[in-house]
């Protein structure tokens, strides 16, 4: 299997939704005009295979701008997945490996890199870097959970704050003449039931959305839950649950059509909130398995009533025991703080009332004896109902999960069952496959009712605005219990200050890690060798080979090199082309030098030819061939090269037409728009009619890089 078959990008960069690239080529000219999404192209590669490389976090937004989310996927003899709203961690040597995989013109600018050459030719020096490496990603990880676990990961009245701004902005979407339609829209736009005033949380914000929820529910038909005080996610999924319910019967009350399709168009808008690739299973939605699954949910929110009067019941026990000065813990210990004092009182009564205050004085004595031991024992057992408490509430949130999922395919099931009797539809294998049929039904017979349309829209923002709020409310419960005492956190925050220190240590300047071994002077010379063999080949001028690397400065720890040509003028001084001549050569280089360690072989070049003339492009074409197109295994690679200039490409592309036996595709990025990305053209290329076999620039490089003659 070739290292990449295709590759999948979704909202990346300029990539709006989903794209898929064929790359399935020995060699892949991607072309097109500037600004379409080539160099895209590799960025996606490259953070797949190398994680966020420098280069990778010094550029813009990965994600489309627009876009919540996005990923990658690259399929091949070994395939990886990234999701862009948390990147993995970048692999050991990111960089290097990148520069041996990937030209960018951004390379330019200093393409010698002196701890690319510590990495090839100085073995020790690159085990040590590999463990700084790992102590120094430690040291951040270290740094994040202390973060993630000693402290509330957020501002509790902040984050309320903010989803309740988004409920009023749902509430909002709803219009007063919409009211005519539906009076109950009065109810929700009611002025009295504002939850925001003057940017803040309204005082009483629990009895409103309480107040909300009964006249929905009401006019939905649902039964009100009963919930306490404390139990505003309830409340607030309940909400959730009318909006729901009410926007069904504003569904099912649009007129039917001569073709009776509006159950088509209810189910085109039920269905976006729907994930597309939930497989249907016909027979069990509707099938036997529908009945037994009703009763389990049954069953499951009884068990989940259970303990969530449990769990009221432990937390009232617990807050009798320890919580508040009222507590029998606290007034235990505060009696025993005080005992000694009354009996001082009684001790220094007149003589005449000692024997009235005898009683008291020997109860007083046994309570200054037993009260820390009491007070201690209300204490352990409030502990006890502590770890209960979590037990149980680990017990509601399984339960709840588990009638979420049952609900789920409820809901599909209710959402489907208009259309389940319909040829066109009972077919459907997915949920997005169900949508896109329906769509095509809508589009024959879509009906415009604006109102309708509106407060259709309102209701599924405002359930998604309830559901949010609710999951915060639960999240603040979870942390809540989580957190623990003062004591252990301050403990446990100080054993992972000391563990930071200590990593601090041992990536510091003077640290055994920041030792080198001598470098192969040797290999060196043969590296550099097999650089100026393959410049050789391009028009540089005679006396500006052979390039070296000259030691700028050589302390005791770690030299630093850069490049110089014969003449004496540094790379700086060389022109744009000479500069991307050798800069693609010493990629070459590196990619053969570090074949050990790249786990997909691919070379690819963004955009080289533009700083090359035609007399360059010959040579250029020659290497591009021989790394795709070579018969050993060991040293093919698979290129892919972008170019956006049109007569430039067209000559490359006759230079590198492949071989019988070899394969080469051509990608034509057309017009890009916000909305959907590039469009894209991809052409299969057939091989040329007679091709001279050309030498095998991976074994001549091999050759020259182990020291033995071409």
């Amino acid at each position: 299997m070739r290292p990449i078959n295709s590759l999948k990008l979704h909202n990346f960069r300029g990539f709006s939704g989903e794209h898929t690239v064929d790359l399935d080529a020995d060699l892949v000219l991607v072309t097109g005009k500037n600004g379409t999404g080539k160099t895209s192209l590799l960025l996606a590669i490259d953070l797949l295979l190398n994680g966020p490389t420098s280069l990778i976090q010094n550029t813009a937004d990965l994600k489309t701008s627009t876009a919540t989310s996005g990923r990658l996927e690259l399929m091949g003899h070994s395939p990886l997945q990234v999701d862009l709203s948390s990147l993995p961690a970048r692999r050991a040597y990111a960089d290097l490996l990148e520069r041996a995989q990937f030209f960018f013109p951004e390379g330019l600018v200093s393409p010698e890199n002196s701890q690319d050459i510590l990495s090839i030719v100085a073995p020790t020096a690159t085990a040590w870097q590999s463990i700084r490496g790992a102590l120094e990603d430690a040291q951040f990880e270290l740094t994040t959970a202390k973060t993630a676990i000693f402290v509330q990961r957020f501002d509790v009245e902040r984050e309320r704050r903010t989803v309740a701004q988004r409920f009023e902005q749902a509430k909002s979407k709803f219009s007063l003449e919409d009211a005519l339609d539906f009076p109950w829209v009065a109810t929700v736009l009611d002025s009295q039931s504002l939850l925001i005033q003057s940017g803040n949380l309204a005082n009483y914000w629990q009895s409103q959305l309480r107040n909300l929820l009964d006249k929905l529910a009401e006019v939905a038909g649902l039964d009100t839950p009963i919930a306490t005080a404390t139990e505003t996610d309830r409340v607030l999924d309940s909400i959730g649950q009318a909006c729901e319910a009410l926007r069904s019967k504003v569904e099912s009350s649009k007129p039917v059509d001569a073709y009776g399709h509006a159950p088509v168009d209810a189910l085109r808008r039920t269905l976006g909130n729907v994930d597309s690739d939930w497989e249907i299973d016909w027979s069990e939605l509707f099938g036997p398995k529908a009945q037994d699954e009703i009763s389990k949910a049954s069953e499951i929110e009884k068990q989940f009533a259970e303990n969530q009067q449990r769990l009221s019941v432990i937390r009232e026990q617990r807050s009798r025991l320890e919580v508040g000065s009222n507590a029998l813990a606290p007034s235990l210990e505060q009696i025993g703080e005080q005992a000694e004092g009354w009996l001082e009182s009684l001790r220094g009564l007149p003589e005449s009332m000692r024997d009235e205050g005898a009683q008291l004085e020997s109860w007083l004595g046994d309570l200054l004896i037993s009260a820390p031991s009491l007070a201690a024992q209300a204490r352990a057992i409030a502990e006890k109902l502590r770890q209960s408490e979590l037990e149980k509430l680990s017990e509601v949130a399984l339960a709840e999960a588990t009638i979420k999922e049952i609900h789920n395919r409820q809901t599909l099931r209710s959402y489907i069952s208009p259309v389940k009797d319909e040829e066109w539809a009972y077919t459907a294998a997915t949920v997005g496959e169900l949508l896109e049929r329906a769509e095509n039904r809508a589009t024959e017979h879509r009906q415009t009712r604006s109102s309708l349309d509106r407060v259709t829209v309102a209701l599924g923002e405002l359930a998604t605005a309830a559901r949010s709020w609710a999951n915060l409310e639960r999240e603040i419960e979870r942390q809540s219990l989580a957190i623990g005492s003062k004591e252990k956190r301050v403990e446990a925050e100080r054993l992972i200050i000391e563990a930071e220190r200590t990593l601090k240590r041992a990536t510091g300047k003077d640290s055994v890690f920041s030792m080198t071994s001598a470098i192969d002077e040797a290999q060196l010379r043969e590296l550099l060798r097999s650089l100026n063999r393959l410049l050789a080949r391009f028009h540089f001028p005679s006396d500006f080979l052979p390039i070296q690397l000259q030691i700028v400065s050589k302390s005791a720890k770690v030299p630093n090199y850069r490049f110089v040509s014969a003449r004496g003028p540094e790379y700086a001084g060389l022109s744009t082309g000479q500069k991307t001549q050798l800069a693609v050569c010493w990629t070459v280089c590196l990619s053969y030098a570090l074949r050990d360690r790249i786990t997909h072989p691919i070379v690819a070049f963004d955009d080289f030819t533009t700083a090359l003339d035609m007399g360059q492009l010959i040579p250029a074409s020659g290497i591009l061939r021989q790394l795709a197109y070579c018969e050993s295994d060991e040293y093919r690679r698979q290129v892919i090269v972008t170019s956006h200039h049109e007569d430039l490409t067209n000559r490359l592309l006759d230079y590198l037409l492949p071989p019988k036996g070899r394969t080469m595709k051509v990608i034509e990025m057309l017009e890009w728009t916000p909305e959907s990305g590039p469009e894209m053209q991809v052409y299969d290329v057939k091989p040329a009619v007679q091709q001279a076999s050309p030498v095998e620039l991976a074994g001549w490089l091999n050759a020259q890089l182990q020291g033995r003659p071409a």
